[in-house]
């Protein structure tokens, strides 16, 4: 059969009997019972697939048109053998990368002055030819490429995968193993690393399980304040970083220089801090800011210590301060806690002698500093950030046990994803207003403090409405709730002002690569040094990278790099005509007026509006109708007579101005900037929701159906995705999504909180439905338990891929959440409590204290 079928549009019969052919000639020539190399442009016979995903993808990926001669499919092929898959990898591949791996090897010869037997070794492995008469690829540089899989005959291949590490882990970092006393008292070096027990306790050095790593704790115990012990090492590296430095290459300046660094600050949780810094972080001066000056009393019943006394942060004539019965019984007249400074600081630990392992007795001592600088003095004393939010992408169906009516298992980004996102949604229907309110403004607060922008101008407010909404929670639930976890959040917008916005600091990042860490572990009973050997292995071939050509780092492909951008459909797509010529018109206008080398013409055609309708040309809604009827036909004329003069013309504006196929591919779902769109009809037969979508768009704003004046204004639609459509402009293809949009005028509001409220039932917009794939933003609809006829609108939180082109990483850790539009809610509007209330409140409280 003819095979030039194969370059024919998708769409035509000849491309589809040509896949037939194809997929029959590959089933009575192929041996393989797995299935069918598949020869789409996406899989390139390198995965098998069942003959309907082979014809499936063929359809919506093409064909390799390059692929004539079906030798992986059983046809004879130019040369007596067929070419084994890894072969005729090594043929396309480039030449060069055995000069370029010598370069690579003596780039570090540096490393190797102790052990040159090693370098020599790795010197031979850089120039010995793969395999005999190979002159594309040396030992390292094919072991570097190809890190697993098959090579030709006679190869110098490693033989094992302990081989091929151990070949590569000379172009890593070293690492030397410590021994650790079993009860956390010493480490055997230095001057005992020769010793057999420790000095301290007398434990033998051989019993030990796990080994110690500055980055990983494990065993079944944790050192606690014996950290200091495991952070001798870093200690002393620290040290020669900031007295002596290190030698390192500027790339730039393409010279040496002394390289030095400080440790700043470290990223833990709030117990860490108190064993980091010897702070006490539980008792009367649990506060590391306060200090002694901390405000807390003792709970006889609750057998617990509560913080309260937040209205000595308000303004001096602040009203709360004068209250008696909502609070304590008494008037609040004092200042804030005085803040130490580091002179402060240093003067108070300046006269602890510290000592590394096991605490011991302190002598002369004040029993009041010993009490608010308890247990060993490591050598930082620093603010660290408690309390950050991250929204998480756990699936929260398997945490709900409906039985029990509780939520089990949650970790601490789901806590803050209930706090910032549902639970003010949660409780509109439910608690009196007042308490209500108070805690929406704590979920508010940190809305605002988690922002990947923080206005600076705007923290006084931030830090004032924190003060306030603590005021209002004592005032209005028992003194139990109060510990230090709650206290600690008057002083986070002062962590703000001192090291930056939150998210640059808060530990979830950090959280995610443990989980990168964990997948390194093959022998359970030695994990750490799984973790040390696989992360120097990965090091090493980073390195490689950058000598070798073809090579991407690790990390991202960039295939999904891609897919990020450009978006990626779901399966079960299939194609289509649309027979309704308009709709068609309308989803083609609006690529055009949303393309960046269409906008010149978009100007052009308005001033050939208006001078050929002199009389209209003040009519801006008159002009813009007109527009949108007229302009595709004007432009498909415009680039036809440029043509015609030969005129320079983008490829791709010629095609656009052609206007898309009738055909189209439809998609149930879409994938694109991170965020998994369905259509309306996926989602009914699913529990998560994924078809809300909204945009920003500048529209024609008018006062009344009378106003012929319109203003050109920005404003937020929000609507459901009913159909996903690939438009065929033949060279290349533009997503778009088909949306029912809700009628801006009657059927979105906007509540006291901030809330954002939408009628689903009320469409509008019916001329306009088509929107880009990438300009959605994609929202949640939760009903109103208030009035079921509205939904309250949730939009998720954006992720972006920072410096798509060269890092690895998804930004993870710049989430925001959507704003709610009147900020905190005014006091005076809820803070009025019925005589009854507060008597209940009282009793409360009289009986939990």
């Amino acid at each position: 059969m003819d095979r030039s079928w194969m370059s024919k549009d998708r769409m035509s019969r000849e491309y589809e009997e040509g896949v037939e052919y194809f997929i029959n000639f590959a089933l009575e020539h192929c041996p393989n019972q797995r299935g069918i190399r598949c020869p789409c442009m996406r899989c390139g016979n390198l995965i098998h697939h069942t003959p309907n995903k082979i014809r499936e993808h063929m359809f919506f990926n093409g064909i390799d048109q390059s692929y004539c001669t079906w030798y992986w499919h059983g046809e004879a092929g130019p040369t007596s053998s067929q070419p084994t898959e890894m072969a005729q990898r090594y043929d396309t591949m480039d030449c060069g990368d055995g000069a370029s791996t010598v370069e690579m090897v003596h780039a570090i010869e540096d490393e190797f002055m102790t052990d040159p037997m090693s370098f020599q070794k790795l010197l031979e492995d850089a120039e010995k030819p793969l395999y005999p008469s190979c002159i594309k690829f040396t030992k390292l540089s094919a072991l570097v490429k190809l890190y697993n899989g098959y090579a030709p005959v006679n190869n110098e291949m490693p033989l094992s995968m302990y081989e091929a590490k151990k070949t590569l882990n000379a172009l890593g970092m070293e690492y030397k193993k410590i021994h650790a006393c079993p009860n956390d008292c010493i480490l055997y070096r230095n001057e005992l690393n020769e010793a057999s027990s420790c000095p301290t306790c007398g434990a033998s050095r051989w019993k030990r399980k796990f080994m110690m790593l500055s980055l990983l704790i494990s065993g079944p115990r944790q050192p606690g304040k014996d950290i200091d012990v495991y952070l001798a090492p870093l200690v002393d590296d620290l040290k020669i970083l900031w007295d002596v430095g290190v030698k390192a290459y500027d790339a730039h300046q393409q010279e040496f220089f002394t390289l030095k660094a400080i440790l700043l600050w470290t990223i833990n949780d709030f117990p860490a801090y108190g064993n980091l810094s010897s702070c006490t972080v539980k008792g009367y001066y649990a506060c590391p800011i306060c200090g002694e000056e901390t405000n807390s009393h003792w709970l006889k019943h609750g057998n617990k210590n509560s913080y309260t006394g937040h209205r000595r942060f308000l303004p001096c004539n602040h009203p709360f301060r004068k209250q008696k019965k909502a609070f304590n019984g008494e008037q609040e007249f004092r200042l804030p806690p005085k803040e130490l400074t580091g002179d402060e600081i240093f003067t108070k630990v300046d006269m602890i002698h510290n000592s590394w392992g096991k605490r011991k007795r302190l002598n002369n001592v004040n029993p009041l500093l010993i009490r608010q600088v308890a247990g060993k003095r490591s050598l930082y004393f620093l603010n660290l950030n408690i309390g950050d939010i991250f929204i998480s992408d756990t699936t929260w169906i398997n945490l709900v046990s409906m039985e029990e009516l509780k939520l089990n298992g949650l970790k601490s980004h789901d806590y803050h994803a209930l706090m910032q996102q549902l639970l003010p949604v949660a409780i509109r229907s439910v608690l009196p207003k007042h308490v209500r309110y108070a805690i929406t403004r704590l979920c508010f607060f940190f809305n605002a403090l988690c922002a990947k922008v923080v206005d600076v101008s705007r923290l006084n407010d931030i830090q004032q409405d924190i003060v306030v909404t603590l005021c209002l929670l004592e005032k209005y639930f028992p003194p139990s709730i109060f510990d230090i976890m709650l206290h600690l959040t008057v002083h986070l917008v002062r962590e703000v002002r001192l090291c930056g916005p939150v998210y640059m600091r808060w530990m979830y990042p950090f959280e995610r690569y443990m989980k990168v860490l964990k997948g390194y572990v093959r022998n359970h009973n030695r994990p750490e040094g799984c973790i040390v050997e696989c992360y120097i292995a990965e090091e090493a071939l980073e390195f490689c990278t950058e000598y070798l050509s073809g090579m991407d780092a690790i990390g991202i492909p960039s295939s999904m790099k891609d897919e990020w951008k450009c978006g990626k459909p779901l399966l079960g797509g299939r194609a289509i005509t649309i027979h309704d010529y308009k709709l068609v018109e309308q989803a083609h206008h609006y690529v055009l007026q949303n393309t960046t080398i269409v906008q010149p013409f978009i100007d052009e055609h308005m001033k050939y509006l208006k001078t050929k309708y002199p009389r209209q040309s003040k009519r801006v809604k008159w002009l813009e109708d007109e527009h949108v009827r007229t302009f595709s036909h004007w432009l498909r004329k415009k680039v036809s007579d440029d043509i015609s003069k030969k005129e320079p013309i983008e490829k791709e504006l010629k095609w656009l101005a052609q206007g898309p196929r009738q055909q189209v591919l439809t998609y149930p779902g879409y994938i694109i900037h991170g965020c998994r769109y369905h259509i309306k009809n996926r989602d009914e037969a699913r529990v998560n929701q994924n078809s809300g979508v909204s945009i920003v768009a500048s529209t024609m704003q008018i006062a009344s159906s009378k106003d012929k004046n319109p203003v050109l204004g920005d404003m937020c639609f929000y609507g459901i995705i009913t159909e996903i459509w690939d438009l065929d402009y033949n060279m290349f293809n533009i997503c778009v999504f088909k949306c029912d949009w809700v009628d801006s005028k009657n059927g979105v509001k906007v509540d006291e909180l901030g809330f954002t409220l939408v009628d689903l039932s009320k469409i509008g917009h019916k001329s306009d439905p088509f929107i880009l794939a990438t300009q959605a933003q994609q929202v949640f609809y939760v009903e109103d338990q208030v009035d079921p006829r509205w939904s309250i609108v949730l939009s998720r939180p954006k992720m972006e891929l920072f410096d798509i082109e060269g890092d690895d990483n998804i930004a993870d850790n710049c989430m925001e959440h959507h704003p709610f539009a009147n900020g905190m809610p005014n006091i005076k509007s809820f803070d009025e409590v019925e005589d009854y209330d507060e008597i209940c409140m009282r009793l409360i409280v009289r009986d939990l204290d």
